[in-house]
């Protein structure tokens, strides 16, 4: 069987290869920085905290915040042996020396139900990944699917419902990762901070990379379209 390796040099192949190592880097992008998140490990999507965060103090910090925190000003003084006692009211919430939090406080797993437009980018990425190689292999195979109106169609129609839905998982990543990794990069009650500005830094990216392999797969369905008009006219 003879391969049709012209089709890879031709400006159709080319652009189904750069969109599918893009599309290949923003999925990876995008799954890696889903698993390794410090936020989805310690979240539920139902805003339930698995394992306890730590603090900037290195206690454990639990996702669910409901208490206030107070400290006094003044010493303590010893009455009897191993007991402590304090001569002073506690310091107001919000004084200077004072690490509390409103009562009101949300839970920091309160963005959690965001989470699935992450998996929607990664679902979405990969999908396309896995069809557009499909394709590409189908062309190289055999020459007869480049004039095979059917197989066009499918050609025009996968690059063009994929645009859209890339769009939109971009979209997507982007929001969840202001919303949540952007929140808590500067949140001093975690000790992983810096790690989760990582994380917003690395969805971003695979935000942009997924943003353009929807450019190229919108080049690709009107480079079909175009040329099947010129062929009729």
């Amino acid at each position: 069987m003879k391969l049709n390796l012209g089709h890879v040099k031709s400006l159709a192949g080319l652009l189904k290869i750069i969109g599918l190592v893009v599309g290949l880097i923003a999925a990876s992008l995008g799954a890696s920085a889903f698993i390794n998140s410090p936020y989805n490990k310690s979240c539920g999507d139902d805003g339930v905290t698995l394992p306890p965060r730590s603090n900037s103090t290195g206690s454990t910090l639990p996702g669910d915040i409901t208490t206030t925190t107070l400290r006094t000003r003044e010493p303590v003084t010893v009455t009897q042996p191993g007991k402590f006692q304090t001569e002073a009211t506690t310091s107001p919430p919000g004084g200077n020396n004072s690490t509390a939090l409103p009562p009101t406080e949300k839970t920091d797993c309160e963005m959690a139900p965001v989470l699935w437009m992450e998996r929607f980018q990664i679902s979405i990425t990969w999908i396309t990944v896995i069809v557009s190689a499909a394709l590409l292999i189908c062309y190289i195979l055999s020459e007869d699917f480049e004039y095979n109106k059917i197989f066009k169609g499918v050609n025009f129609g996968f690059h063009f419902v994929g645009c859209i839905f890339l769009i939109i998982s971009a979209l997507f990543l982007a929001f969840a990762a202001i919303e949540i990794d952007n929140k808590i990069c500067s949140d001093e009650r975690f000790t992983d901070s810096k790690e989760d500005c990582q994380k917003f830094k690395q969805k971003m990216s695979a935000a942009g990379f997924t943003l353009l392999q929807a450019v190229l797969y919108a080049v690709i369905s009107v480079r079909v379209i175009g040329k099947k008009l010129y062929e009729e006219v």
